[in-house]
C-alpha cells in the first residue's frame, strides 16, 4: 500500500510520483519618474522522478582551473532543473575600497553548454534553466576574472 495520494500519478504521461516542482518569477521594471510595472507567473508540475534536491552553497571556482563540469549529484541522470547563483562577495570584516569592490563587480562565471558559451552570470545574479539531458550532454562552469563563490541547485524532472 503506497501513501501517495492516487489522484496525483499520472503512469500514462510517465509521471510515477507526487513530487511537485513550483516555479514562482516575479520581475519589475521601473522608468525613471513612473510607477514599476510588474511581471508575476507561477507554474507547478508533477516530477517524474522521486529524489531530494541536490544543493551545493559556497563552490568556489577558480580561473586556472579552467572549465569545470557542472556537479549534479544524484539527480545527474534525471536533473529538470538547474539553479546556479553567482554568490562572489567582499569576505573581508571591513567595508571594501573602491578598487576592491570594483575588483568582485568584474568577476562572473561563464556557463558553456556542450562546450559552447551560452550565458554569463553576473556577481550576485540567478541562472535558471529547464534541462533535456537526452540534448545536454555536458554543461561546464568557467570563473572569470577571479575565485567565484557558487551556488548549484539541481532539481528532479
Amino acid at each position: 500500500m503506497t501513501d501517495k495520494p492516487e489522484v496525483l500519478l499520472q503512469p500514462e504521461l510517465g509521471v510515477d510520483s507526487c513530487d511537485r516542482i513550483t516555479l514562482h518569477f516575479t520581475a519589475n521594471h521601473q522608468h525613471c519618474g513612473d510607477n514599476p510595472t510588474q511581471f508575476h507567473n507561477t507554474c507547478s508540475m508533477l516530477c517524474k522522478e522521486e529524489a531530494q534536491p541536490y544543493d551545493r552553497r559556497d563552490v568556489v571556482l577558480k580561473p586556472n582551473q579552467g572549465e569545470i563540469e557542472l556537479d549534479l549529484g544524484w539527480v545527474k541522470d534525471i536533473v529538470g532543473f538547474v539553479f546556479i547563483e553567482n554568490k562572489t562577495r567582499w569576505d573581508g570584516n571591513l567595508q571594501p575600497t573602491p578598487e576592491q569592490r570594483a575588483d568582485i563587480d568584474a568577476r562572473f562565471i561563464r556557463v558553456l553548454i556542450d562546450g559552447k558559451p551560452v550565458f554569463r552570470i553576473e556577481n550576485g545574479h540567478p541562472w535558471i534553466v529547464m534541462l533535456d539531458k537526452e540534448r545536454t550532454s555536458k554543461i561546464t562552469l568557467l570563473a572569470m576574472n577571479g575565485i567565484c563563490k557558487v551556488r548549484i541547485t539541481a532539481m528532479p524532472r
